[in-house]
């Protein structure tokens, strides 16, 4: 799908850097306040999915410093908690459920 389509359908944001890329404006958190979050460690130890609350996100932010790369998958592309937690373990004959938790972040070693 063009980025066009996803314009026209009111589905785009202007970022800071001036690019515009897709948006879904209704990211709301889960009821418990948790959203996800792909966390990307500098050496790829890590890049994988996680669900965490905004707060836990700021805590791997100030742990990790330029090791880690975190962006908000619920804010751009609307991906939900519920999304990530259901997902079948295997698919295609691969593993793609989640596997890591915040705590497994937290405590991560990179190798860089």
């Amino acid at each position: 799908m063009s980025l066009k389509k996803f314009k026209d359908a009111g589905y785009t944001k202007i970022q800071k850097n001036g690019k515009e890329t897709v948006w879904f404006a209704h990211n709301q958190p889960d009821p418990k306040g948790r959203r996800c979050y792909c966390v990307v460690f500098q050496d790829m130890s890590v890049n994988d999915l996680i669900v965490m609350t905004e707060k836990q996100a700021f805590m791997l932010k100030l742990k990790h410093g330029d090791k880690i790369t975190i962006a908000d998958w619920t804010d751009m592309f609307n991906v939900q908690p519920d999304m990530i937690e259901n997902m079948p373990p295997h698919k295609y004959g691969i593993s793609i459920s989640p596997t890591k938790t915040f705590e497994d972040i937290y405590t991560h070693t990179s190798t860089v």
